[in-house]
């Protein structure tokens, strides 16, 4: 009897604590350094430690090695899964590495393509940006967006999200940026808050200081897409909250290192987002934003 209960004992030990102690080799593939992107590769790592998983990570910049370099270590190593950070990168995966299963973050706008591949999207629903603005701006009722051919099914989700909060989008095409000025001209007459929307045809690092000189000037608040808009003069900027969002990546890793087909896995939102403040600008503008949300702000710019 003895014995027998030695044998039990070991059994249940052995057979109850999860096979995930060992290292699991991951391949993270990235094409830039950003602190937003470190942020959600910690997170990514922590939440898999919380599920019993050891990470061994191995992160690959395509920007420094190059693309080939990258994908031979990557194939060289069969890792148990392929995390990648921004849409170029997930981009290479999907075309080059559809034989491993792949798990992203750090992406927007993007719609499946590939069985291979879930994740998390960067993109914060139409309603909960909007339900964001109300509260911090309660005095919103007409929002103005510029958009390109790259943004307009935004635009359509966008409106029909503000209808449902009494809210009115007022839209308008720019065809070419030529076109930028005349047309914030007609919409900042028209609305009382500019919203940013993720539009690579349209946004550069020129637009958004005329678009910002502009709408100071007549006292529209701009709300952004993350704290470099904010610093930069926006209002205020709404982003995913970047180790969240790592966290959230990971618990969709450890589905698929568990044994789940990624094709089986719905791609996410954002389960957390936050803001910043400007409140040089909310002053120039003549602004005052309540103490209890001014506590809120992930980041306050001062000057």
């Amino acid at each position: 009897m003895k014995y027998l209960a030695i044998v039990l004992f070991i059994f249940v030990f052995f057979f109850s604590t999860p096979l995930y102690s060992a290292e699991t080799v991951i391949a993270c593939i990235v094409s830039a350094e950003f602190q937003a992107y470190n942020d959600a590769i910690n997170g990514f790592k922590q939440s898999l430690r919380d599920s019993g998983i050891t990470p061994k990570l191995s992160i690959y910049n395509i920007k420094d090695r190059g693309k080939e370099s990258v994908l031979t270590d990557i194939k060289t190593a069969k890792p148990a899964l392929v995390l990648v950070l921004g849409n170029e990168s997930l981009e290479i995966a999907i075309s080059e590495l559809s034989s491993f299963p792949v798990v992203f973050c750090m992406v927007t706008n993007y719609a499946r393509s590939n069985d291979s591949a879930t994740g998390v999207l960067m993109d914060i629903t139409p309603e909960t940006r909007l339900k964001e603005i109300k509260k911090i701006l309660p005095g919103t009722k007409n929002i103005g967006i510029l958009y390109t051919s790259e943004s307009a099914a935004s635009v359509t989700k966008i409106t029909q999200a503000a209808d449902k909060l009494n809210l009115t989008v007022v839209a308008k095409e720019v065809k070419n940026t030529n076109e930028f000025g005349t047309q914030l001209k007609s919409l900042i007459e028209q609305i009382n808050c500019f919203l940013i929307l993720p539009d690579i045809k349209l946004y550069n690092s020129q637009i958004i200081k005329f678009l910002l000189i502009n709408t100071i000037a007549q006292k529209i608040p701009v709300i952004g897409l993350s704290r470099f808009y904010t610093k930069s003069g926006a209002l205020l900027s709404i982003e995913p909250d970047y180790t969240s969002l790592g966290k959230q990546t990971g618990q969709l890793a450890n589905r698929i290192i568990k044994g789940e087909s990624p094709k089986n896995i719905d791609i996410e939102y954002p389960n957390k987002i936050v803001f910043s403040l400007n409140q040089n600008t909310a002053k120039t503008i003549g602004l005052t934003i309540q103490d209890s949300i001014i506590k809120e702000a992930v980041e306050v710019f001062q000057q």
